[in-house]
């Protein structure tokens, strides 16, 4: 499944793309143009129209090489702690009280290890899955920007949309982040046949939902970035959602992005 996903990302954006570069190129040839027919005069007016056809894309696909091959159960598990160093795999073990965490969260938790060794300097890492991912560039916004109505804040709305902001306010990303987290522990848990842990479905719709409302926000406050790639991501996740968890439309949230993802059925 994640193979035809991923293909469906790809050719949404390389679509957009090429759209772009189409833009540009008629871009350069009404330039041409112009100055051809008024010999440079008012040309300021031509490159304000021009610029964001010559827009820097905002995204790049990554190949991701696994480190090693664990040889773990379940497969989602194992494909997380085979792309990340042994010294994270280590860390993941347990929580912040020295506990040992079981396998859900483990692969929770080597995720955002994982998004974390994919990113750069203004560029947020996200692995996608078998071997793939993506580097996105951060948008000009804040968490805090992110206007969440009343009757959407859930259960984890507190924990990441407010107290994380000490740590998070200037990556609107993070949003992505956490719910790219609880999706990764979710697909271990419908490998591992789990009943309980119902919470790490129930929290990724959520973040998932918050995820989409900070597109709305970048769209809102930092308007020359092109969203696309942005759309196309909840679209992914949305997608996995509607397969992992069942009576989809039915969990707390799940209205807020049930017009996305259909077209990966």
């Amino acid at each position: 499944m994640i193979l035809e996903l991923i293909e469906n990302l790809r050719r949404v954006i390389l679509w957009n793309t090429f759209c772009n570069s189409l833009c540009t190129l008629a871009a350069f040839v009404l330039l041409a143009l112009y100055i051809k027919d008024t010999r440079w005069k008012n040309l300021w007016v031509v490159l304000l129209l021009v610029s964001p056809a010559l827009a820097e894309e905002n995204y790049k696909f990554l190949n991701v090489t696994s480190k090693t091959d664990r040889k773990l159960e379940p497969f989602t598990m194992n494909e997380v702690a085979s792309h990340i160093t042994d010294k994270d795999w280590r860390y993941v073990q347990y929580d912040q009280h020295g506990h040992d965490v079981d396998k859900i969260t483990k692969t929770h938790e080597g995720t955002h290890m994982l998004d974390a060794s994919l990113s750069t300097p203004g560029w947020q890492g996200i692995f996608i899955g078998d071997d793939h991912g993506i580097r996105l560039k951060i948008p000009d916004v804040r968490l805090d920007q992110v206007d969440i109505p009343m009757l959407e804040r859930g259960a984890v709305y507190d924990t990441y949309m407010v107290r994380s902001r000490e740590w998070w306010n200037d990556n609107v990303l993070y949003t992505l982040l956490e719910a790219n987290g609880y999706l990764h522990g979710a697909k271990t848990r419908a490998e591992m046949g789990w009943t309980s842990r119902s919470e790490t479905i129930k929290y990724g719709i959520e973040l998932t939902s918050y995820y989409a409302r900070a597109i709305e926000a970048v769209e809102k406050h930092d308007p020359d970035y092109d969203t696309t790639t942005l759309m196309g991501m909840l679209d992914l996740l949305t997608a996995q959602w509607r397969v992992l968890a069942p009576g989809f439309e039915d969990w707390p949230l799940a209205n807020v992005i049930a017009m996305h993802g259909k077209n990966y059925d």
